[in-house]
């Protein structure tokens, strides 16, 4: 889930955050304190002028010291995953964005397609009622297989688009939480592409119709023609 992974690198940002806080805090406090305690004790204790006190003075400010740069180094390593951690989340927020922006433009391009779509479907609807006014045309035929074939060709490409969209679906659904959104817009292009298939049907139903009234209209007059012939 893409929201609770950003919320478990914002967790460690925070605590990153604290322990650098802390860690830039205590070294140099504890250093002072504890050089402060072995001055008290070593003045209370014996002469200062003492060689072995000297020595275990000098040895216990090594190692006060070595514990400060282990300190630093720590310190650097807090410094060093919190810019990991801002870094990667600053990246996820922006693939984010990517992705919703990416997914709007998918919606609005596909939107457009249909309304394009719709427009056609309802151009050749009124070709098809012009051509039932005009049935002894001798280009019935010819026109008519042009419009079914350029609804055939746009219902394929609506399908293809379809696939796509399904597709892309099925990427922004694993990343997006708006998973209900996809669907619901999912279901509507199934359902406009249903449509378009049974307008194509539909269309080529009324072409049979057509050519057959075109047919019987030609062998009218051929027997008309024959007819007057005779006669």
């Amino acid at each position: 889930n893409q929201a609770a992974y950003i919320t478990i690198l914002q967790n460690e940002r925070d605590q990153a955050q604290e322990q650098l806080q802390n860690s830039m805090q205590t070294p140099h406090q504890e250093l002072d304190n504890e050089r402060q305690t072995e001055m008290e004790q070593l003045t209370s204790s014996a002469p200062l002028s003492s060689p072995s006190i000297v020595n275990d003075y000098q040895q216990q400010i090594h190692q006060l010291q070595q514990n400060l740069l282990e300190k630093d180094e720590q310190q650097s390593l807090l410094q060093e995953n919190l810019n990991k951690v801002e870094a990667e989340l600053e990246q996820i927020r922006n693939d984010y964005s990517s992705i919703v922006t990416e997914y709007e433009l998918l919606v609005q391009h596909q939107t457009q397609e249909s309304q394009n779509s719709q427009l056609e479907i309802a151009q050749l609807k009124d070709e098809v009622a012009e051509l039932k006014q005009s049935v002894k045309c001798e280009h019935v035929q010819t026109q008519t297989d042009e419009d079914i074939n350029a609804l055939h060709e746009l219902i394929e490409e609506q399908s293809q688009q379809m696939k796509d969209l399904n597709e892309m679906s099925s990427i922004l659904s694993s990343q997006l939480e708006s998973q209900i959104e996809i669907n619901k817009e999912k279901k509507e292009m199934e359902e406009q592409l249903a449509n378009y298939k049974n307008e194509l049907e539909n269309f080529m139903q009324e072409r049979t119709i057509l050519l057959e009234e075109v047919s019987k209209s030609k062998s009218s007059a051929i027997e008309t023609t024959d007819n007057e012939s005779q006669t």
